[in-house]
Protein backbone atom coordinates (compact mmCIF):
# COMPACT_ATOMS: atom_id res chain seq x y z
CA UNK A 1 0.00 0.00 0.00
CA UNK A 2 2.52 2.37 0.61
CA UNK A 3 4.48 1.49 -2.26
CA UNK A 4 1.60 2.53 -3.92
CA UNK A 5 1.11 5.66 -2.44
CA UNK A 6 4.55 6.57 -3.51
CA UNK A 7 4.52 5.51 -6.89
CA UNK A 8 1.19 7.65 -7.32
CA UNK A 9 2.79 10.27 -5.56
CA UNK A 10 5.94 10.56 -7.84
CA UNK A 11 3.24 10.03 -11.09
CA UNK A 12 1.73 13.18 -9.67
CA UNK A 13 4.52 15.26 -9.49
CA UNK A 14 6.26 14.16 -12.68
CA UNK A 15 2.92 14.66 -14.60
CA UNK A 16 3.01 18.32 -12.53
CA UNK A 17 6.35 19.46 -13.78
CA UNK A 18 5.92 18.06 -17.47
CA UNK A 19 2.88 20.09 -17.57
CA UNK A 20 4.98 23.30 -16.03
CA UNK A 21 7.64 22.56 -18.24
CA UNK A 22 4.72 22.40 -21.63
CA UNK A 23 3.38 26.05 -20.69
CA UNK A 24 6.69 27.67 -19.59
CA UNK A 25 8.51 27.67 -22.82
CA UNK A 26 5.80 30.05 -24.24
CA UNK A 27 6.51 31.88 -20.91
CA UNK A 28 10.09 31.89 -21.70
CA UNK A 29 9.69 33.33 -25.00
CA UNK A 30 7.23 36.08 -23.98
CA UNK A 31 9.41 36.65 -21.11
CA UNK A 32 12.73 37.09 -22.90
CA UNK A 33 10.65 39.83 -25.25
CA UNK A 34 8.47 41.40 -23.08
CA UNK A 35 11.14 44.62 -22.56
CA UNK A 36 12.16 44.92 -26.17
CA UNK A 37 10.89 48.13 -27.45
CA UNK A 38 11.39 45.91 -30.56
CA UNK A 39 8.07 44.44 -30.08
CA UNK A 40 4.74 45.33 -29.63
CA UNK A 41 3.33 43.22 -26.17
CA UNK A 42 -0.22 42.69 -25.49
CA UNK A 43 -1.43 41.04 -22.51
CA UNK A 44 -5.36 40.25 -21.94
CA UNK A 45 -6.09 39.49 -18.06
CA UNK A 46 -9.52 36.98 -17.33
CA UNK A 47 -10.61 39.92 -15.59
CA UNK A 48 -10.77 41.69 -18.94
CA UNK A 49 -12.61 38.74 -21.17
CA UNK A 50 -15.28 38.87 -17.89
CA UNK A 51 -15.89 42.09 -18.97
CA UNK A 52 -15.92 42.21 -22.40
CA UNK A 53 -18.39 39.15 -22.10
CA UNK A 54 -21.26 41.61 -20.19
CA UNK A 55 -21.05 43.82 -23.09
CA UNK A 56 -24.00 43.78 -26.47
CA UNK A 57 -21.78 43.29 -29.22
CA UNK A 58 -22.88 44.17 -32.09
CA UNK A 59 -21.85 41.59 -34.16
CA UNK A 60 -23.08 38.86 -31.90
CA UNK A 61 -26.63 38.31 -33.49
CA UNK A 62 -26.68 34.68 -31.94
CA UNK A 63 -24.49 34.99 -29.05
CA UNK A 64 -21.85 32.85 -30.31
CA UNK A 65 -19.36 35.48 -29.32
CA UNK A 66 -20.20 36.25 -25.94
CA UNK A 67 -19.86 32.51 -25.12
CA UNK A 68 -16.33 32.19 -26.51
CA UNK A 69 -15.24 35.24 -24.77
CA UNK A 70 -16.66 33.45 -21.61
CA UNK A 71 -14.63 30.76 -22.07
CA UNK A 72 -11.39 32.32 -22.16
CA UNK A 73 -8.88 32.84 -19.37
CA UNK A 74 -5.66 34.85 -21.11
CA UNK A 75 -4.34 36.27 -24.50
CA UNK A 76 -1.08 37.16 -24.99
CA UNK A 77 0.53 38.66 -27.98
CA UNK A 78 3.94 39.22 -29.31
CA UNK A 79 4.37 41.25 -32.89
CA UNK A 80 7.29 42.98 -34.11
CA UNK A 81 6.67 44.34 -37.39
CA UNK A 82 10.19 45.06 -38.82
CA UNK A 83 13.94 42.70 -38.91
CA UNK A 84 14.21 39.23 -39.59
CA UNK A 85 10.80 37.88 -38.48
CA UNK A 86 11.00 34.24 -40.20
CA UNK A 87 13.98 33.56 -37.76
CA UNK A 88 11.66 34.52 -35.04
CA UNK A 89 9.28 32.36 -36.00
CA UNK A 90 11.66 29.60 -36.52
CA UNK A 91 12.93 30.01 -32.86
CA UNK A 92 9.46 30.00 -31.88
CA UNK A 93 7.96 27.15 -33.38
CA UNK A 94 10.88 24.99 -32.88
CA UNK A 95 10.38 25.59 -29.02
CA UNK A 96 6.67 25.21 -29.27
CA UNK A 97 6.20 22.35 -30.97
CA UNK A 98 7.99 19.83 -28.94
CA UNK A 99 6.02 21.11 -26.03
CA UNK A 100 2.45 19.24 -26.72
CA UNK A 101 1.31 20.99 -28.95
CA UNK A 102 -0.10 19.38 -32.00
CA UNK A 103 -0.14 21.41 -35.51
CA UNK A 104 -3.76 22.28 -36.81
CA UNK A 105 -3.26 24.54 -40.25
CA UNK A 106 -0.19 25.59 -41.90
CA UNK A 107 -0.13 28.45 -44.40
CA UNK A 108 1.96 30.20 -46.51
CA UNK A 109 0.42 33.53 -47.63
CA UNK A 110 2.21 35.83 -49.60
CA UNK A 111 5.99 35.26 -47.95
CA UNK A 112 4.59 34.94 -44.62
CA UNK A 113 4.12 31.45 -43.06
CA UNK A 114 1.10 30.79 -40.61
CA UNK A 115 0.75 27.76 -38.40
CA UNK A 116 -2.25 27.10 -35.74
CA UNK A 117 -0.83 24.81 -33.11
CA UNK A 118 -3.57 23.24 -29.77
CA UNK A 119 -3.70 21.52 -26.59
CA UNK A 120 -6.83 19.88 -26.80
CA UNK A 121 -9.42 20.57 -24.65
CA UNK A 122 -12.83 17.62 -23.37
CA UNK A 123 -14.10 17.56 -26.64
CA UNK A 124 -13.63 17.92 -30.60
CA UNK A 125 -14.50 21.23 -30.98
CA UNK A 126 -13.00 22.38 -27.66
CA UNK A 127 -9.08 23.34 -27.31
CA UNK A 128 -7.69 24.75 -23.81
CA UNK A 129 -4.88 26.59 -25.45
CA UNK A 130 -4.33 27.90 -29.22
CA UNK A 131 -1.10 29.08 -30.51
CA UNK A 132 -0.58 31.48 -33.71
CA UNK A 133 2.68 31.79 -35.10
CA UNK A 134 2.95 34.24 -37.59
CA UNK A 135 6.49 34.95 -39.58
CA UNK A 136 7.32 36.71 -42.42
CA UNK A 137 10.71 38.79 -44.33
CA UNK A 138 9.26 41.86 -42.07
CA UNK A 139 7.12 40.66 -39.22
CA UNK A 140 6.91 37.91 -36.63
CA UNK A 141 3.29 37.23 -34.13
CA UNK A 142 2.92 35.07 -31.70
CA UNK A 143 -0.51 34.55 -30.43
CA UNK A 144 -1.35 32.39 -27.12
CA UNK A 145 -5.11 32.18 -26.42
CA UNK A 146 -6.12 29.77 -23.70
CA UNK A 147 -9.66 28.60 -22.17
CA UNK A 148 -12.21 26.80 -23.20
CA UNK A 149 -12.00 27.65 -26.75
CA UNK A 150 -14.68 26.75 -29.71
CA UNK A 151 -13.12 26.26 -32.86
CA UNK A 152 -16.23 26.70 -34.90
CA UNK A 153 -16.48 30.36 -33.68
CA UNK A 154 -13.47 31.25 -32.91
CA UNK A 155 -12.57 33.37 -36.61
CA UNK A 156 -15.94 35.42 -35.33
CA UNK A 157 -13.90 36.96 -31.96
CA UNK A 158 -10.89 38.31 -34.36
CA UNK A 159 -13.89 40.58 -35.97
CA UNK A 160 -14.89 41.58 -32.71
CA UNK A 161 -11.25 42.17 -31.27
CA UNK A 162 -9.43 45.10 -32.30
CA UNK A 163 -5.66 43.23 -31.37
CA UNK A 164 -2.91 42.93 -33.61
CA UNK A 165 -2.64 39.41 -35.20
CA UNK A 166 -6.10 38.55 -34.46
CA UNK A 167 -7.36 39.17 -38.35
CA UNK A 168 -4.89 35.70 -39.09
CA UNK A 169 -8.15 33.55 -36.74
CA UNK A 170 -10.92 33.94 -39.33
CA UNK A 171 -7.97 31.24 -41.57
CA UNK A 172 -9.09 28.83 -39.10
CA UNK A 173 -12.68 29.29 -40.26
CA UNK A 174 -11.17 29.24 -44.03
CA UNK A 175 -9.90 25.91 -43.89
Amino acid sequence: MKTKFLFTLALLTGLSYYTTAQQSVLDQFFESHRDDTAFTVVNVSPKMFQMISRIDIEEDENGEISELIKGITGLRILVRDHGDGTKLYEDAFNKISRNGFEELLTVRDKGENIRFMVKEGNSADIIKQLVLLVGGADDFVLLDLTGNINLKTIGKLSKSLDVPGMEHLEKIEKH
